[in-house]
């Protein structure tokens, strides 16, 4: 309710009454969302530091998919920095061991969540490209090929292939980037990305 609360009065222009409801909702419920939803609120009314210190506290109570901060980051134009988390955290998620003694081992939480890293990480490489020029710009792509190969094997075909679209686009490889996409379109037809990139290759 309290969250409930505070958009409703965010929506008629209430800042100060929409802050005190957001900031009770995380005293009621110090939890990942409710923490989350004031970080948008203060990103929103240009608070950006204390956005950025609720984001780690984000992180810090999903340690298994830390990527609150650095999506933040990376949406904010500072993909080095969102680069950099995320691979800090797929350093501490180890790679899932297919099986021990002829029995499946479950896959921890962080172990999950390896694909979403993977693929922020990669999109990370590929925002960092845009950025730069030159010799940089292609360092970059060729960082993101790199990631891709090396996570692949976390990634499922659709995904792999959706990212080689992204990074062909990024080279400004139009028909690989066609290719790439349409692919994409036919391993998963449902895909929201998939049909983004297809969008994208295009226009």
């Amino acid at each position: 309710p309290w969250l409930a609360l505070g958009r409703l009065n965010e929506q008629e222009s209430d800042v100060a009454a929409a802050e005190q409801c957001y900031r009770q909702a995380v005293a009621k419920e110090d939890t990942p969302e409710t923490n989350l939803r004031l970080a948008q609120f203060l990103q929103r009314t240009a608070h950006i530091n204390e956005a950025e210190q609720v984001l780690r506290r984000v992180d810090a109570q999903r340690p298994a998919q830390p990527t609150a901060l650095p999506d933040f980051e990376l949406i904010a134009g500072k993909p080095d920095t969102a680069l950099e988390s995320y691979q800090a955290a797929l350093s501490s998620a180890a790679a899932p061991q297919p099986s021990q003694k002829g029995r499946k081992v479950p896959a921890t939480a962080t172990e999950q969540n390896r694909p979403l890293l993977a693929t922020r990480a990669i999109e990370a490489d590929v925002d960092v490209a845009s950025q730069k020029s030159g010799k940089e710009s292609a360092d970059a792509l060729q960082r993101a090929r790199h990631h891709l190969e090396e996570y692949r094997h976390d990634l499922d075909p659709a995904t792999a292939v959706i990212l080689q679209a992204e990074i062909a686009l990024a080279s400004a490889d139009l028909p690989a980037a066609m290719a790439e996409a349409k692919s994409a379109g036919e391993l998963a037809p449902h895909s929201a990305p998939a049909h983004y990139g297809l969008a994208m290759a295009k226009y």
